[in-house]
């Protein structure tokens, strides 16, 4: 970044999640489409194409089917905003969270894991995202890149990101680092 957008960079007004909700309600992103808030930028959420939805269901329906194996009083969810204030509420492709009822987007304490599948946002999901969920406390997150087709899983979240990470490819068995028990089979994400 040239020394002019730093400049620009570092002035921009950064909206809180009160800001975006606000705008939300009195119309204001309507023309936008869905769009998430990311440390205090409006972000557009991509448009999904096949292989986003071809891997993004199989994903749901194996943890869904696992976590009720396992009796676990956990809800998959998709789609769905989760509130990280001050700044961020972002859309995840898939989210594993306690059991949470009422209005409003899903309390990032309630958060167990969170999934991106990424086929052209690699940047935003591996870069910002990534950050943000660590920084926000989000147990695990895994990052599904169906391009590369392979799977990040990040887990030990800290105020600087994860400490801990590693990769498996898509067809192989992935486990849940702070959820042992949990283990879904990702070679129908490839279908």
């Amino acid at each position: 970044m040239n020394a002019a957008r730093t400049v620009l960079a570092e002035r921009q007004v950064r909206l809180t999640v009160e800001d975006y909700l606000l705008l939300d309600r009195e119309g204001a992103l309507a023309a936008y489409g869905r769009t998430e808030l990311i440390d205090g930028a409006i972000l557009p959420v991509s448009p999904q194409y096949l292989p986003h939805g071809h891997a993004k269901m199989p994903l749901i329906f194996a943890l869904h089917e696992a976590i009720r194996a396992l009796g676990l009083k956990l809800a998959v969810l998709s789609e769905v905003s989760v509130d990280m204030r001050p700044r961020s509420m972002p859309m995840p492709d898939v989210i594993l969270a306690r059991v949470v009822r009422g209005p409003g987007a899903i309390p990032v304490e309630a958060v167990a894991l969170l999934a991106e599948v990424s086929s052209s946002t690699q940047d935003v999901d591996a870069g910002p995202k990534a950050a943000l969920y660590a920084e926000q406390g989000v147990p695990e997150y895994w990052l599904i890149d169906i391009v590369t087709v392979r799977v990040t899983r990040m887990w030990a979240p800290g105020p600087d990101g994860y400490r801990e990470r590693d990769q498996i490819a898509l067809g192989e068995r992935l486990t849940s680092a702070s959820m042992p028990e949990l283990s879904v089979n990702t070679a129908k994400l490839l279908q």
